[in-house]
């Protein structure tokens, strides 16, 4: 095996929880570089001509004075949609996941997930994957920290409107 360091490490802050996106040509991870909005941030690079470009912050609205981790990134309609987690206020508690989605060219829509994604324990981790529609949450919510399927549940609701006086049926 071949390894290396990262072209962006340093002695003074970290890099840590690194994701591709679909096809390999940009790097979002976690790091505390200077520039960022405070704490931990999510950056990106991007791969051009062999080697990774300087990193990115994402801004201001994704990133908060407090924690981002664990970057996500899939794609949703052609759109890239990056999942992540934040201790930001506002949370269930502890670490919470969040989801933006990356529209002509800014990150927009940052969106607390609902429960059981989140709980009022630390969720530090998920990755989703449209096809299936399925998810995996990494979360402390019965102590240890473990690995939780999520799957939509298939839920058909079926009504009929009666007539308050008549109770026949509407159309």
């Amino acid at each position: 095996l071949n390894i290396s360091p990262f072209t962006f490490n340093s002695n003074t802050y970290s890099c840590k929880e690194a994701a591709f996106n679909a096809d390999g040509t940009e790097l979002y991870f976690s790091s505390d570089m200077p520039g960022g909005s405070g704490g931990f941030d999510i950056w990106k690079c991007q791969w051009n001509n062999g080697k990774w470009s300087k990193p990115e912050n994402l801004g201001k609205l994704l990133n908060s004075p407090v924690n981002e981790s664990s970057p996500f990134i899939t794609q949703e309609n052609k759109h890239p949609v990056l999942f992540y987690a934040s201790d930001r206020d506002g949370g269930f508690g502890g670490f919470d996941i969040y989801r933006s989605t990356f529209n002509s060219a800014a990150w927009q829509g940052i969106e607390l997930q609902p429960a059981p994604i989140n709980s009022v324990a630390n969720e530090n981790s998920y990755i989703y994957d449209p096809e299936t529609r399925a998810g995996y949450v990494s979360s402390d919510r019965q102590g240890n920290t473990d690995i939780y399927r999520i799957r939509p549940l298939d839920l058909k609701l079926i009504l009929s409107v009666r007539d308050s006086a008549s109770k026949e049926v509407l159309e």
